[in-house]
């Protein structure tokens, strides 16, 4: 175990079960809308006398750890951390494919990841390379060219289009999970993935430690959780 390992389990060594007082998290909009929304009030439902601060930006919300009591980003953080701030891993997202059954209903079959050229499916973007969809099941690899009459960077919206029946999206596991039944979202070519994309956390020495732990475990559990939807 590193040395920041050890700090911070030492920092985290207590626990209480109520939070209070204000605890400020920061990521990037991605991560927080794809990873956060459906999921959140869970947490706050645990702890209702805690002032939860979410703050969403286009950059790496890790840049500037003291701003922040806890910073996530996908993907791992520098070996080197940034100044008063202790970095945890905390696990995988993970991606899969999704569509509503009305969609699913009144399209072609989609038995295996060649279908998905038949389909239509809601894109990243514009960009030829954004909407190549790496899908793997066990050793099996597949590479797909994927097009669609839908283009957004908002993992959000593509969860809101795909429940409007718009096509397939691409999303992470907990968030689909997460959705009312009213819009609800079913996974297709079930055992296929995309690469999971991992998640990271830095945590401020300055603020409450404690707070910041209940908080990067309860993010831990539930990724342990999405991975078995």
């Amino acid at each position: 175990m590193t040395l920041d390992a050890l700090r911070l389990h030492d920092a985290f060594r207590a626990v209480d079960q109520q939070l209070s007082g204000r605890l400020v998290v920061a990521t990037p909009a991605e991560c927080g809308l794809g990873f956060l929304t459906g999921t959140i009030s869970e947490f706050i439902q645990r702890h209702p006398k805690l002032e939860l601060e979410l703050n969403l930006s286009a950059r790496h919300a890790t840049d500037e750890p003291s701003r922040h009591d806890v910073a996530l980003q996908l993907g791992p953080v520098d070996a080197t951390p940034p100044t008063g701030a202790l970095v945890r891993a905390v696990g995988t997202v993970q991606w899969r494919l999704y569509a509503s059954e009305r969609y699913l209903a009144k399209s072609a079959p989609l038995l295996v990841p060649s279908d998905l050229c038949a389909h239509n499916c809601i894109v990243e973007g514009r960009d030829p390379g954004l909407n190549v969809w790496q899908l793997q099941h066990n050793d099996l690899r597949a590479s797909v060219q994927v097009r669609g009459t839908l283009a957004t960077n908002s993992v959000s919206l593509r969860a809101r289009f795909a429940s409007e029946d718009f096509g397939i999206a691409a999303l992470p596991a907990h968030m689909a999970a997460g959705l009312p039944a009213a819009g609800a979202l079913v996974p297709v070519l079930c055992g296929w993935e995309l690469p999971p994309m991992a998640l990271s956390a830095v945590v401020s020495e300055k603020s409450s430690l404690r707070k910041g732990r209940v908080f990067v475990e309860w993010l831990e559990s539930r990724l342990r959780r999405s991975a078995t939807v």
